[in-house]
């Protein structure tokens, strides 16, 4: 789902973004031309999320990771990918989740299990801790930019029972590769506000718990993890999507970016966020972005300094409050790092400041340098 809705809601000099989940994304975009640390880490995990949306070969895969996932942990210093694909839903109502029908032209599909473990694989040899995250598209593929129509918050099905049952067999073949591949996290729900009150995800986290021997968790819309935390489902470690929209200007200091970030979270108890992952940051590149990150297709000229000073007070903000994880939201799996797809949202490749802050993050998040 790609967010486009802008209901501002006031927080001092910062507001939080509601609405659905993953960016507003011009589908030019896609084109060529991600957890959670157990309890166990001091610090928090600096995570980069690396998204296949579409159906690939397998040739092609090992092709993209190749590229891809030596640049994570040697460029940007990522410690862990989270791999991210494309599973679908007829409509809201629908009562069944599966693998997207694959169109190459829409650049829709869903990678295999079997692709999802090459990648993963691939990764732990580059030295990278694997999470798991896929997102659940909402009807056809021409509507998956409009949030009106394909946000899984809207996800609201007949019977509860049979979806909860079908999202477990939809997402165990996937999750014994987790198993496999002892990945450390499997984020089984993204942002599924209409359901997030279900007694069915019990069943559901209890059983692919049980399946994949990880960490299960939900990560939850931004104003639904602040403000109705109480009404999320019962997971020991949380994830939220967070836009914090900073009323500030492009020019404004990485103090005041930092003093925004940390006030966005001021108002969740301390004991909440360290059991929490950042599982999506992301704001593009360009004048004004702060007021609305999460609109990709917004206008603006280029200013690559809004971009980096976002991601740095985001990593201040998870070293502050002393979170499990951060992750930079997303890599496509078919970019080039010698090669970058020139989009302003997206940060690799040589000089982009937005992928050098990211770079930069894993000290702070070692050291714990705040300002």
């Amino acid at each position: 789902m790609r967010r486009l809705i802008a209901v501002i809601a006031a927080l001092g000099a910062v507001g939080i973004l509601a609405g659905c989940g993953h960016p507003y994304i011009p589908s030019s975009a896609t084109s060529n031309g991600h957890h959670a640390a157990k309890a166990t880490h001091a610090a928090p995990l600096l995570g980069v999320d690396v998204y296949g949306e579409t159906l690939y070969t397998t040739a092609k895969i090992r092709q993209y990771g190749s590229e891809v996932l030596p640049y994570l942990h040697k460029t940007l210093k990522a410690q862990v990918v989270g791999l991210m694909w494309n599973m679908c839903t007829a409509n809201k109502k629908a009562n069944n989740i599966a693998p997207c029908a694959s169109d190459i032209a829409l650049h829709d599909g869903t990678m295999s299990p079997a692709d999802v473990s090459v990648l993963a694989k691939m990764a732990r040899k580059d030295g990278l801790q694997v999470a798991m995250r896929p997102i659940i598209r909402v009807g056809s593929a021409l509507y998956w930019n409009d949030p009106k129509k394909s946000w899984e918050g809207y996800i609201s099905p007949g019977n509860y029972e049979g979806w909860f049952k079908s999202l477990l067999a939809a997402y165990t073949p996937y999750l014994k590769i987790a198993k496999k591949v002892h990945a450390e996290q499997f984020v089984a729900g993204t942002e599924l506000y209409s359901l997030k009150n279900s007694f069915w995800w019990d069943y559901f986290f209890i059983n692919a718990h049980e399946i994949c021997g990880c960490q299960v968790s939900y990560s939850a819309q931004d104003t639904e993890f602040i403000d109705n935390a109480q009404n999320l489902p019962k997971v020991s470690n949380y994830g939220t999507d967070l836009y914090p929209a900073l009323h500030l200007p492009s020019s404004a200091s990485q103090q005041s970016v930092t003093t925004g970030w940390e006030k966005a979270l001021a108002k969740v108890p301390k004991a909440k966020l360290e059991v929490t992952s950042l599982d999506e940051i992301s704001i593009r590149a360009t004048a004004g972005a702060y007021q609305h990150p999460s609109n990709w297709a917004a206008p603006g000229p280029s200013d690559s300094w809004v971009q980096a000073r976002y991601y740095t007070a985001a990593c201040k903000t998870a070293a502050h409050y002393h979170m499990q994880a951060l992750f930079f939201y997303f890599v496509p799996i078919n970019d080039d790092p010698a090669h970058p797809i020139n989009f302003p949202a997206y940060f690799i490749g040589q000089g982009n400041r937005g992928g050098e802050a990211i770079a930069a993050c894993r000290k702070i998040l070692a050291t714990g340098a705040i300002n």
